[in-house]
């Protein structure tokens, strides 16, 4: 059901480089705004919040489990809502379904 993220436990930083303490990832279908539910498990069982709220090292409380076949887009804010980076297209990094959608576009 669930593809794993490229870390189990993700830490996000300002543009500065500090911990991201209260930030905010949002999660959406890739190239679009609709919200896309992650997971704590890879059994799809309980949902993560979206956002998900980073803690006081910059770090998700939980792992961060996609759903196979999915590519993502996540949107990462401070904890007052200003924009530190859009990252549209993300695919699981176990997820051979995603990862050969994006190779099958590569020409040359």
């Amino acid at each position: 059901m669930s593809a794993l993220m490229p870390q189990a436990k993700q830490q996000y930083f300002s543009n500065a480089g500090a911990p991201l303490v209260g930030g905010k990832v949002y999660t959406y279908a890739a190239g679009t705004t609709t919200p896309a539910a992650t997971y704590t498990t890879s059994t799809g069982a309980v949902a993560n919040t979206n956002p998900i709220i980073l803690d006081a090292a910059g770090r998700t409380a939980n792992e961060t489990w996609l759903v196979a076949g999915t590519l993502y887009k996540f949107i990462v804010k401070t904890s007052a809502d200003v924009l530190v980076g859009t990252y549209d297209g993300l695919p699981a990094i176990n997820d051979p379904y995603s990862i050969n959608s994006l190779l099958g576009s590569v020409t040359g």
